[in-house]
């Protein structure tokens, strides 16, 4: 996708002056963005207004606080242009007209595969590239900049009332992968603010059965998505740890005494069904120190990492704030 002009500090905008400049407003009026002129043509006014509900998911500050009005309505452009740009995309599968898209800010690339393979990643790309358009020259937004191993979609950059420059991180994602965003490799602490512009997901076996609107289904996939993703993210940990208690216990011939250790904590391991399990959990622990310890006294088993459980807890319920 192409990238957005990266904005100087100073050029920033502060919250007053987002709201009233017209030109550089990231809360301009939508009828004069695409791909919402472009869904105006194709369904009209009225039609259009019908679609626009609000599909975004906030998950950080999970408080409101000075900072997150400004935030807030720089978000709300990109949901509505995000759900402008899903029905669009939704309407030229279902009339199999997909020329009403082709102008819209997506990238020639983008646009062939999707036209050759419509599925899930290619319409997500049509969508995103629909979406960076409707913001092109907007201040305070900037599209897919690398943080740290991830490339959030967009971030957003807002001057508070003490001169400081904060960050916030907004993605956008189909109902089926809401909380995507919190899974991503950057540090969440680091943003003020964290949300997603949520689609409904397509049916690509039978775009005509497909909605342009919310189901109950999305609409509880997206309330649970912290905690469902927090369990995904405490379920993959787990897994890392069971290999390397394997791995050590398959090894016996470089360190036995690691070996037996490595035993005891994956049948502790084992027992574990929830991160509400505290005596399991406390015993595992117990367990996986003897490993490390033992671990320790061979250079062929030194470097093998066995995180403590209750450690991976503790991370998880801070990263999502839980």
């Amino acid at each position: 996708m192409r990238e957005l002009p990266k904005l100087r500090p100073h050029q920033l905008p502060v919250p007053a002056p987002v709201r009233s400049t017209v030109k550089n407003s990231p809360v301009a009026a939508l009828a004069t963005a695409h791909p919402v002129a472009q869904l105006q043509k194709v369904l009209g006014n009225q039609a259009t207004s019908a679609i626009m509900q609000r599909q975004k998911k906030r998950f950080r500050p999970k408080e409101d606080n000075a900072n997150l009005a400004t935030f807030e309505q720089m978000a709300d452009k990109l949901d509505s242009l995000t759900t402008a740009a899903h029905t669009l995309t939704l309407q030229a599968l279902q009339a199999k007209n997909p020329a009403l898209v082709k102008d819209e800010g997506v990238t020639t690339g983008h646009y062939t595969n999707w036209l050759n393979n419509p599925n899930a990643m290619t319409t997500g790309y049509v969508i995103e590239d629909m979406v960076t358009q409707g913001v092109s020259g907007a201040a305070g937004y900037a599209a897919q900049e690398t943080h740290g191993n991830a490339r959030p979609d967009f971030v957003l950059r807002v001057q508070d009332h003490l001169g400081v420059i904060r960050a916030g991180v907004v993605d956008i994602t189909s109902s089926k992968e809401a909380g995507h965003v919190l899974q991503k490799d950057f540090n969440l602490s680091s943003y003020a603010y964290v949300a997603e512009a949520i689609y409904p997901s397509i049916n690509f076996s039978n775009v005509n059965a497909s909605s342009f609107t919310l189901s109950a289904e999305d609409e509880e996939l997206i309330q649970n998505a912290r905690v469902r993703r927090a369990r995904e993210t405490f379920a993959a940990q787990m897994g890392f740890l069971k290999q390397q208690l394997d791995l050590v216990y398959n090894q016996s011939f470089l360190n036995k005494e690691a070996s037996q250790k490595a035993g005891v904590a994956r049948t502790w391991l084992s027992k574990i069904k929830s991160t509400e399990d505290a005596e399991l959990i406390h015993a595992t622990d117990q367990a996986i120190l003897e490993v490390r310890a033992a671990a320790k006294e061979s250079i062929f088993t030194s470097s093998y990492v066995f995180p403590l459980i209750h450690e991976i807890i503790s991370g998880i319920k801070a990263r999502y704030e839980l």
